[in-house]
């Protein structure tokens, strides 16, 4: 089971992406989430953008970590 807090707030694209390994023919895939993706979290949650980005990246490893586990959202610190 897997608590995340800004997995739930982004669009199909987004989570798509989070949840991608390989790019074109094969290639590893590195995320680099959007500024404006950043921007638009860091303004929802009161949170300075590099701490947001170190968010994604962290619930991104759980998520890869942890394939086919239930995703949940987390309502203790929102």
């Amino acid at each position: 089971m897997l608590i995340l807090r800004l997995y739930h707030r982004l669009n199909k694209r987004s989570r798509d992406a989070i949840h991608r390994t390989q790019g074109r023919r094969g290639r590893l895939y590195s995320y680099q989430p959007r500024l404006v993706l950043l921007q638009r979290l860091a303004e929802e949650t009161n949170l300075p953008i590099s701490e947001v980005e170190n968010m994604l990246h962290d619930e991104r490893a759980q998520i890869l970590a942890n394939p086919g586990a239930p995703i949940y959202q987390d309502f203790s610190q929102l």
